[in-house]
């Protein structure tokens, strides 16, 4: 047997010379690596989305659009932009382009900027996410206010972490 390739040489003929079988074990492994199939690619952010948190030191004053495939821009009035890129396929333990995807595409999201929803003391500064022509806002809890349906709430916290922890922190020499 050959050194380095175990039992494979056993499926080939013993008059054939080391350097043969080494050539057909090459050949085999180009043949199964185009074989297997591809990896599946990551989901992409959808766009058209962006939201002004309500936390933080700027927030009055930033902007956010989802940009596909991965990435968050922040604007911020009088100038500066920055970029953060989200990790695909869930690669890493903060928020990731699946979270988002997922907290964007739940139901509620989407029957909330139809409605133009209004959520708590809308007249204050608040949370805002536009789609195209359509938004919503969720303002500070007030007494008699509509509360936020659970995946408006969702999206709100997570967006709102997104901005406080990761956007504030690494664009803070950018912007």
């Amino acid at each position: 047997m050959h050194p380095g390739h175990g039992g494979a040489e056993l499926i080939l003929e013993r008059s054939r010379s080391p350097c043969h079988a080494c050539a057909m074990l090459r050949s085999l492994a180009v043949v199964a690596i185009l074989a297997s199939p591809a990896p599946a690619s990551c989901p992409e952010l959808p766009g058209g989305f962006s939201f002004r948190a309500d936390v933080g030191p700027h927030h009055r004053d930033d902007a956010m659009t989802v940009v596909p495939p991965y990435t968050i821009r922040i604007d911020r009035r009088g100038g500066g932009h920055c970029e953060i890129e989200l990790s695909a396929c869930g690669k890493d333990n903060t928020w990731t382009a699946d979270d988002v995807i997922a907290v964007l595409g739940k139901p509620g999201i989407a029957d909330a900027l139809a409605k133009h929803a209004h959520y708590g003391d809308a007249g204050k500064d608040g949370f805002v996410l536009t789609r195209g022509h359509d938004s919503f806002v969720v303002g500070p809890p007030c007494e008699g206010c509509a509360k936020p349906p659970p995946d408006v709430a969702a999206a709100v916290d997570m967006l709102d972490k997104i901005y406080s922890i990761r956007i504030v922190e690494e664009c803070r020499t950018k912007l």
